[in-house]
């Protein structure tokens, strides 16, 4: 969160200088600190005075919006500043990012989203800007809701089709002998998400269970905001081949391997990004024999009809013999 410090006396401070007007809280400790801003509503950081709003510029707002309304225990930090890129990228040093919030119209909006490209992007900065928005609404710093008749794109499609089976062969290839080359190889046998990847060796080798050849994954989504776990089925072969580069695997960060994932791809000319080895994960599986609701498992879904209508794809250049010839043993098969 923006403007935080520790005090010399030990105390932590929020201070911001607004229009000439300095704005402070002081709290006994950081927590203490974080949970007054969050109770901001209506008070006199909402309003400059009891008798006239407190102007916000749309940029600042989706700032103060993503720092105080989006930032509770149900969100992680990462999706907090993730958001704000967003802000920061597509909103910011325009024309729009310095019209007061209730000087804004759909017009405004229309026009100015209307020259963004159609995109999941695009998606996204619109859904955040109007979330902050409606926000806005209901604490009366604007009187209508500005995306009621706003005209957005037809949604685009954020399924990703898996690799193609020649495509499976060029990038395993290819990646012998890169820095990369194992991370890649512990996505796509075991379908985890890009950040559900251990981020070392000892959290790694903790979490494999080679007598009995699981992978214990921490989900990434949390449920009644508890952590949940999950249990991925492996092959003998896979479990000696994560246990023995168990320091590769964990080496690099989820950008840099994102990085030199992309890069490789743009090399080989191949669609498609980190995420996509998920759903080549869970492809494969199908076309191996293994059963829709244990592959759902595997993945952390909810429900196997997520799995089944999103993740698994009819691909006839994938065979089973293929992907056995492929990959030889480390892939599970159910018996």
């Amino acid at each position: 969160m923006k403007n935080i410090r520790q005090r010399v006396d030990g105390r932590w401070e929020w201070r911001k200088m607004t229009n000439g007007v300095r704005q402070a809280i002081i709290k006994p400790t950081q927590r203490e600190l974080i949970a007054a801003l969050r109770r901001l509503k209506q008070d006199k950081y909402i309003y400059a005075s009891s008798n006239s709003v407190r102007r916000y510029t749309l940029i600042d707002w989706c700032y103060y919006w993503a720092d105080t309304y989006k930032n509770n225990n149900r969100i992680k930090a990462r999706t907090i500043n993730e958001i704000k890129r967003y802000f920061k990228n597509h909103i910011d040093n325009t024309e729009i990012a310095k019209i007061y919030i209730n000087s804004l119209t759909t017009d405004m909006l229309q026009n100015f989203f209307n020259k963004m490209k159609p995109s999941r992007t695009k998606e996204l900065v619109i859904l955040y800007v109007k979330a902050a928005l409606k926000k806005a609404k209901g604490l009366n710093l604007i009187k209508q809701d500005l995306f009621e008749e706003f005209v957005a794109d037809a949604k685009q499609s954020n399924i990703d089709p898996p690799f193609t089976y020649d495509e499976q062969v060029r990038i395993l290839e290819a990646l012998k002998g890169k820095p990369i080359e194992h991370v890649i190889m512990f996505y796509l046998l075991t379908g985890v998400r890009k950040n559900e990847r251990p981020q070392t060796k000892d959290e790694l080798l903790k979490a494999l269970d080679c007598e009995n050849n699981l992978l214990k994954i921490k989900c990434e989504k949390k449920r009644f905001n508890k952590t949940v776990y999950r249990y991925i089925d492996l092959s003998p072969a896979a479990t000696k081949y994560i246990e023995s580069h168990a320091n590769e695997i964990c080496k690099l960060s989820s950008g840099q391997v994102y990085k030199q994932f992309m890069k490789l791809l743009n090399t080989l000319n191949i669609k498609g990004k980190l995420h996509t080895l998920r759903h080549t994960f869970t492809t494969n599986h199908w076309y191996l024999g293994n059963p829709d609701k244990l592959i759902s498992s595997w993945l952390g879904h909810e429900t196997v009809d997520l799995t089944q209508k999103v993740y698994i794809f009819i691909d006839r250049t994938i065979k089973k013999e293929k992907i056995l010839n492929l990959y030889g043993e480390l892939y599970y098969l159910f018996k």
